[in-house]
């Protein structure tokens, strides 16, 4: 078995397990690439940059993830399915088609400000980078 396979296996593993250790650590990393993301932009952040951040090693960052498309698509993933679910609520709501609009945009922009910068990153980027795979 070759080196990236070893360690793919081992992520998938932890993944699985899902220790608090390990959730600790993916939450650490996760909040750092959003600022590193913030500050260099999608198509400039790295691993380097990354670990920096962390003041870590790059190569143990990939215990905890695969690429940076990875992490973004997984940060931004989470919040547009808890957008999502929050929208199908409104959408089933007995209230008025106003009052559903006046909640909608309320609710979004309120998300937008919490997970702020990772959405302002997301919408500012060259959005044509993301492949049709990374796009579903």
């Amino acid at each position: 078995m070759t080196k990236g396979g070893d360690i793919g296996q081992r992520r998938s593993t932890a993944k699985e397990i899902s220790s608090s250790s390990y959730q600790l650590r993916r939450m650490e990393i996760s909040e750092a690439s959003i600022r590193v993301f913030n500050r260099l932009g999608f198509q400039g952040a790295s691993y380097n940059a990354l670990a920096a951040e962390l003041k870590s090693n790059h190569a143990a960052l990939y215990y905890y993830i695969s690429s940076k498309e990875e992490l973004f698509d997984e940060l931004v993933r989470s919040v547009v399915e808890r957008n999502l679910e929050i929208v199908k609520q409104i959408q089933k709501s007995r209230i008025s088609q106003r009052r559903k609009l006046r909640n909608l945009i309320t609710t979004l922009m309120t998300s937008y400000g919490e997970h702020y910068p990772l959405f302002c990153v997301y919408i500012r980027g060259n959005l044509s980078d993301v492949s049709d795979k990374r796009s579903e």
